[in-house]
């Protein structure tokens, strides 16, 4: 068994882990525009690729909501007998999605593993990502539930099961579990002495 003198402080690990993920939350909050602005950009070239649209333009936020403004293409319009210059308005709050960003910079802060100047840029860029990926998704699920007035479906897209599953899994495991399996894969000495027999 290890040494329980050799290992690293948990008391006050924890209790800097608690600060600074207060701090971080904050800091989070108060950026949350310019943040759920270049996720909302990625979410939208994300959500171009499986649905029936034209584009998918990102509009100016309305409070915490990001309003994306989806063009259907020619055959949607067609098929569902739009108007030519039809759009679907789709509010979306893309916090959901990056909650997980100040929780994972307080762990690398409160743990301070070697090179953690990379680690938080490499790790925040993963959790950012992720959370496009999560808004992309439950923004396909609104765009896939948008009826014609003859009740048909207007965008047609591939791959809803995963769409689903990349829904839950952006709202649920991304923004929770992914920042603390960073941490453990980037700090793996730091929790090391706690495993060791």
């Amino acid at each position: 068994m290890s040494d329980p003198a050799r290992r690293p402080g948990l008391a006050r690990f924890a209790v800097e882990l608690l600060a600074f993920t207060v701090v971080f939350f904050a800091l989070w909050y108060a950026a949350a525009a310019p943040l759920s602005s270049a996720t909302s950009w990625l979410a939208a070239r994300l959500a171009e690729l499986p649905a029936s649209v034209d584009r998918v333009k990102q509009q100016a936020a309305k409070g915490r909501d990001i309003v994306f403004e989806v063009e259907p293409d020619h055959e949607s319009v067609r098929r569902a007998r739009l108007p030519a210059d039809a759009v679907v308005d789709v509010p979306v709050n893309p916090l959901k999605h990056t909650f997980g960003l100040p929780f994972f910079l307080a762990l690398i802060v409160a743990a301070r593993p070697s090179g953690w100047g990379w680690k938080l840029l490499l790790g925040s860029a993963v959790v950012m990502a992720l959370g496009a990926v999560g808004l992309a998704c439950e923004l396909l699920v609104h765009i896939g539930s948008v009826r014609g007035a003859e009740g048909q479906v207007i965008f047609e897209m591939g791959g809803r099961e995963l769409i689903a599953l990349g829904f839950q899994l952006g709202t649920l495991a991304f923004p929770t579990v992914v920042p603390a399996m960073l941490w453990v894969a980037m700090d793996r000495d730091r929790l090391r002495p706690y495993f060791r027999p």
